[in-house]
């Protein structure tokens, strides 16, 4: 056992620390399972589920869950092509997983509002 390989000095304390944390691991025939294919990132499934628990949105003192639309826009939208190149995208994507982004809403009056759909839990990491 090398103990100054990568695994063992970086990346295994940091799965340690983070189910210390409280997060799930997921091995790499899990994550394999998950991903469906070789060129996916995403755990769409999994990121699916969290979008869905995670977020609401509030008007007129009435809280409603984002459509199922605006879900799968949102994971789609995390999911950026690198037609612009590495280090762009990655701008791209940090700043999404950061900040959020805005979906349009379908009120119950017909209006149309747009609520900000967010894809860390700021509040309860």
């Amino acid at each position: 056992m090398d103990i100054y390989s990568e695994k063992n000095a970086s990346q295994q304390p940091a799965i340690e620390l983070l189910k210390s944390l409280g997060y799930t691991y997921i091995d790499t025939q899990s994550c394999k399972k998950e991903r469906k294919s070789s060129y996916n990132v995403l755990l769409r499934d999994i990121l699916k589920n969290q979008l869905i628990k995670l977020n609401s949105y509030t008007f007129l003192g009435e809280t409603h869950k984002f459509s199922m639309s605006n879900i799968q826009k949102a994971i789609d939208d995390l999911d950026q092509p690198l037609t612009d190149g590495l280090v762009k995208t990655s701008e791209k994507i940090y700043d999404k997983l950061l900040l959020g982004d805005s979906y349009p809403e379908k009120l119950k009056d017909g209006k149309i509002l747009s609520f900000n759909i967010k894809y860390i839990d700021w509040d309860n990491l």
